[in-house]
This record gives C-alpha cells, sequence and structure tokens, in this order.
C-alpha cells in the first residue's frame, strides 16, 4: 500500500490487517501482545528481536553504497560481520549453564542488539566515518547470536513436552510476523522521508529499529521469571 498507494491496495492493506487482527491471538500465547510474563513475553521478545535486526539490516548496504559511495561487495561486509558475531554469540550462551546468568541473557542480548543499532544509526550524521556501520552491526551480531536461541531454550523448558509443537510454531510465526511489521514500519518512514534527500530516512528507520529492541529488551525481561502460559 505504501508503494502503489491506489485504492486496491489500501483496500488490501486493510483486509491484511483484519485478517492478522483476527489470526495472531489465535496463533499466538495468550498474552504475547501485552507481553505477560513468561512464554507469552519470550515469544514477543522474537518478533521483536527480527523487527529491530532485519528492517535494519535491509537499509545497510543502501546506505553505504548510496550515502558513502562504498563497492557493492565491500558493503556486503557488514552482513558477513554480524553473521559471524551471530555464531559467536550463539556458542557463548551455549556455554552458560547458571539459571541466574541464562535468565539475564534475555533482556542482556536485546539491550546488546540495540546498542548496535543505535550506533549503526550514528553513521547517517553529517561527518560520521562509514566504518561505524561495521562496528555498530558487529555488535548487534554478538546480541542477536546471545539472545535468539537462548529464548528457544526457556520457552521449551518452560512448557509441557506435548506442547512443544505448538509453543515452536508460535515463535516461528512471531519471527515471520515481526520481520514484516518491522520491514513495513521502517520501509514506510524511509519511503516517506528518503524523497527529501540526505539521510534523514535511514535515520529515522534505525531509529525506529532501536525503539523496537528497547520493547525486546522489556519483553526479555519479562519472558526470564514469568509463569509458563499455555
Amino acid at each position: 500500500a505504501g508503494a502503489e498507494r491506489s485504492a486496491w491496495a489500501l483496500a488490501a492493506a486493510a483486509g491484511a490487517v483484519v485478517v492478522l487482527v483476527v489470526a495472531a491471538p489465535v496463533l499466538l500465547p495468550a498474552g504475547t501482545a501485552r507481553l505477560r510474563r513468561g512464554v507469552p513475553a519470550a515469544v514477543a521478545c522474537r518478533g521483536l528481536l527480527n523487527a529491530t535486526f532485519i528492517s535494519a539490516e535491509v537499509l545497510l548496504p543502501l546506505l553505504l553504497v548510496r550515502e558513502h559511495g562504498w563497492d557493492i561487495p565491500v558493503a556486503g561486509l557488514v552482513l558477513t560481520a554480524s553473521s559471524v558475531t551471530w555464531a559467536l554469540g550463539s556458542q557463548v550462551q551455549g556455554r552458560i549453564q547458571d539459571p541466574r546468568r541464562r535468565s539475564q541473557i534475555t533482556w542482556a542480548g536485546p539491550a546488546i542488539l540495540t546498542l548496535g543499532t543505535l550506533v549503526t544509526a550514528a553513521a547517517t550524521l553529517p561527518g560520521v566515518p562509514a566504518w561505524l556501520v561495521i562496528v555498530g552491526w558487529t555488535v548487534a551480531g554478538c546480541g542477536m547470536g546471545l539472545v535468539f536461541p537462548a529464548l528457544s531454550v526457556l520457552v521449551l523448558q518452560a512448557t509441557p513436552a506435548e506442547q512443544h509443537g505448538q509453543v515452536s510454531s508460535a515463535l516461528q510465526i512471531s519471527d515471520g510476523l515481526g520481520a514484516a511489521l518491522g520491514l513495513a514500519g521502517a520501509g514506510a518512514l524511509f519511503t516517506t522521508l528518503v524523497g527529501a534527500g540526505g539521510t534523514e530516512g535511514y535515520l529515522a528507520a534505525l531509529l525506529l529499529a532501536a525503539g523496537l529492541g528497547v520493547l525486546a529488551a522489556v519483553a526479555g525481561a519479562r519472558a526470564a521469571g514469568g509463569d509458563p502460559a499455555h
């Protein structure tokens, strides 16, 4: 709808929103939208993590190529760097056995992701070097690696074995829904502002992503210490 701006596109978007409002409460644990403690907050956290990471990452090669003049292969290194640190973060969390420290991962990971996103956003400001994008997104990848698998473990531990399939599908739905809605919001901001020239569109979209990262940290904190959801 944001790209077409025609009557049929707006009608289709409105219909999609209706389907989303009706279907999401059925497909996700009760209380997910309210960040209810325990499994619902964990499922919400996964969606918010994806919304943060995907909506920011999709803009970074474009920012480096269009605004900073980098070659496309070199700009792609930012994606490689975050993939490497995601893997390293995942490996680190797998070695943490203490329950108290594992409970801290669920909010610390999103907080690190948010910090990395804000550092990345700084590269849209005048006079700030472009390489800061790689620094920020390297940090962001580490945050994702720490928290993403930890949430899966937390959710499976908090639910009976006969509900593992149901809650695993809820995590995947939240992943996809978060990515789609995050991209929609960031894309709408970007396309609205990019026509004015400059980097305001990038900055607005990255700040939106950072805001979603803050919500992910709140959800992660609520996920770590709550009752299991059904």
